[in-house]
């Protein structure tokens, strides 16, 4: 009963031990396959579900929440018919479905610049209505209008001219805020205008709709970027940098010239709550801006790239310099409070406004080579998602607020930017509209609800890893004791070609041999087959636990043998070998006794039964990557040599070709052997010649 237990437990122990094993060693695949996995478990995904040619610059699809209770409608301007110089706007209902359409006099403004058109409620009756520019030649108009009447409440209100200077057209339009600004409980809607190389106008326009009234800056000449509005210490203002890239004459007659940039700062009333602080050089420019607590941040691009903070006095307070261009400060507001982040050489970086310094921020090291496109919360759970573009993959991503649950979106091979996002949630989802140069992309992003399955999906990709790992390691088993085997025959081998080689009788030969030239007093001769001897005992012991030998040493350990053979046989075979120069021999391996084995053959039955001196041949030269090596001998040949023999005869060749073979499977060698019968030219048997290849 005991030796049972003990059997027991002995075979439970050699089954747990590989079972432990593969349990162990199964969760190094399984972590490396979760990691990354892109599989269709994420936690949220993002799906297309249709999209279309964009024909126009102007014509843009949007989401706004007009009613102001949380629900979002779907609006459309688009240019009408090409041969009609007007355009329109539709607006559609809950189920998306359009149902009215109100047309403006003109085409939509053609700015450089794609902006979605500006919704805010000024005639304060909890409704937004909608701002759109229309543009007729040169002049810029205004129209306002209200989804609540479906109808446009201000018609055609003339802007500005665009131009003047030269017959251009190019400018840019940026809204900026909507707000009541002088207390009349109505809100006043600020934008500003920049042309290009059209020059003009470059200025920032308030107005009111409450008055109709317009009001602008003056034309500051600078080429603006897009502004942005601050209120610090209960002052509104707003901040805006400019571009320096020298497209301006000398004559050019406004005051702030763009062959530099410029920071402007701008009260309510459009008018200068600073002087314009000048930063030089060619090019350059002062693009975003971010405010934090009572200072304003922005990004300096020069010769000197600097990182640069302002009061609201226009003050500078701080610089940070830095070798590489700052490109854009991201509001990345909601990560840390403390931190500016801005993009450089499309990586990110963040510099703590405390400390003012830079801080390695982890969560930016997935952002490189992406651009920042917009944030929004679109999916109304109180965090930031953020809105990428990976110009190397061609793709969208989203972040969610930390950084984190990417989605990716990818574009088509064609498209080369993403102008502006709209987000609409409902039920669950987030429907998001990209508007591309080329198309429009209508797609929902939403909480994957199969999210939970991996969970047991990652309990399945572990217990299928710790399976794989146990067949590979039972494979492995397997495979170490075929290995095993075949080590032991190839020992087993060996041991007879040794003993083949060194048997009694060509032992007791070379003893007599060299007895009998200390008898004949044969000083120098007994010698000679005395170091020989010993030279062939010894390599025989040196290499008896090895497979492979030198090609030097199974050419010097053949030599030997022959000179002993020729010594018991007489003049009875001679034999020559021819070596290519070229050979390091001392630095090719090949299996040993590979050639002295084929020639121990001709030795004892090549020879017999002739009438004529038998001669052993043997070339080694080089073959491309193979080494070739000839044993030939003028023998009778394997016909006359196959007749019954004793029992031994043929016994040294199956062993040897039975080598060959093993070492070719299991040492994965490609060893080639071709035995050729010679025939001289009236067909009688000329002898054999062995050819043996061994890749190098």
């Amino acid at each position: 009963m005991k030796r049972k237990i003990i059997n027991i437990l002995t075979f439970l122990s050699n089954i747990q031990k590989p079972i432990l094993s593969a349990l162990l060693l199964g969760l190094i695949p399984a972590i490396i396959i979760i990691l990354f996995n892109t599989s269709k478990f994420d936690k949220y995904v993002i799906e297309q579900k249709d999209r279309f040619n964009r024909n126009s610059k102007g014509f843009c699809f949007w989401y706004e929440d007009v009613e102001n209770n949380g629900s979002k409608k779907l609006f459309r301007v688009r240019n009408n018919r090409k041969e009609v110089n007007n355009s329109h706007i539709y607006i559609y209902d809950e189920n998306e479905l359009s149902y009215a359409q109100v047309n403006f006099k003109h085409k939509l403004a053609n700015t450089k610049t794609d902006v979605i058109p500006l919704s805010a409620d000024v005639t304060n009756d909890g409704i937004k209505e909608i701002f759109v520019f229309t543009q007729n030649n040169d002049s810029l108009f205004l129209n306002i209008y209200d989804p609540s009447k479906i109808a446009l409440i201000l018609n055609n209100r003339f802007v500005t001219k665009i131009g003047g200077f030269n017959d251009k057209l190019d400018y840019n339009l940026y809204w900026i805020t909507s707000k009541d600004v002088n207390g009349d409980n109505m809100k006043e809607v600020f934008f500003s205008i920049s042309a290009g190389f059209a020059l003009y106008p470059r200025k920032f326009f308030r107005y009111d709709f409450a008055n109709d009234s317009l009001i602008s800056s003056i034309n500051t000449g600078a080429s603006l970027k897009k502004a942005s509005a601050f209120t610090i210490n209960n002052k509104f203002l707003i901040l805006s940098g400019s571009v320096a890239h020298d497209n301006v004459g000398t004559d050019y007659p406004y005051p702030y010239k763009d062959t530099t940039c410029w920071v402007f700062g701008f009260n309510k009333n459009l008018n200068f709550s600073f002087k314009p602080i000048n930063f030089n050089g060619i090019p350059s420019s002062v693009s975003t801006m971010v405010q934090h607590d009572k200072n304003i941040y922005f990004n300096n691009m020069q010769g000197g790239n600097k990182l640069v903070a302002i009061n609201s006095k226009g003050e500078i307070q701080k610089t940070m310099e830095f070798t590489d261009a700052i490109e854009h400060l991201i509001p990345f507001e909601h990560l840390d409070k403390n931190l500016i982040y801005f993009s450089q050489n499309l990586k990110y970086i963040a510099v703590d406004i405390n400390k003012w310094k830079i801080v390695n921020n982890h969560k930016l090291n997935e952002l490189y080579n992406f651009i920042f496109i917009d944030e929004e919360d679109i999916d109304h759970d109180n965090s930031y998602e953020y809105f990428f573009v990976d110009k190397n993959e061609h793709q969208v991503v989203i972040f969610r607020n930390q950084i984190n649950h990417p989605v990716y979106f990818k574009l088509p091979i064609d498209e080369s930017f993403v102008h502006h996002i709209s987000a609409k949630y409902e039920n669950g989802r987030t429907k998001i509209i990209l508007t591309g140069e080329k198309q429009f992309y209508f797609l929902e992003y939403f909480k994957n609800p199969y999210y939970f399955l991996n969970y047991p999906v990652w309990i399945i990709i572990y217990l299928l890893s710790v399976l794989f790992v146990y067949l590979i390691q039972k494979l492995q088993r397997k495979q170490f004791e075929k290995k095993q085997e075949r080590e032991k025959r190839i020992a087993e081998l060996q041991l007879q070609n040794l003993k083949n080689q060194l048997d009694p009788h060509f032992t007791f030969n070379a003893m007599n041999s060299i007895g009998l030239h200390i008898y004949e007093e044969d000083k120098e001769k007994a010698y000679d087959q005395f170091v020989r001897f010993a030279r062939l005992i010894r390599s025989s012991l040196l290499s008896s636990d090895k497979i492979f030998r030198s090609l030097e040493e199974e050419l010097q350990f053949t030599e030997d043998y022959l000179e002993f053979q020729k010594e018991r046989f007489g003049d009875k075979f001679d034999y020559q070998t021819h070596i290519d120069q070229s050979l390091t021999l001392d630095k090719i391996r090949i299996p040993k006794m590979i050639i002295q084995g084929y020639t121990e053959n001709s030795v004892k039955h090549a020879f017999q039964g002739i009438d004529r001196k038998g001669l052993i041949e043997i070339n080694v030269k080089r073959e491309s990557d193979l080494i070739l090596i000839q044993i030939r001998d003028n023998g009778m040949g394997r016909k006359a040599s196959a007749k019954p023999k004793t029992e031994d005869s043929g016994r040294g060749m199956t062993v040897m070709q039975e080598q060959i073979k093993l070492l070719n499977q299991y040492k994965n060698k490609n060893i080639q052997l071709n035995i050729v019968d010679l025939y001289n030219n009236d067909s009688s048997p000329a002898g054999t010649q062995v050819e043996i290849r061994i890749q190098i």
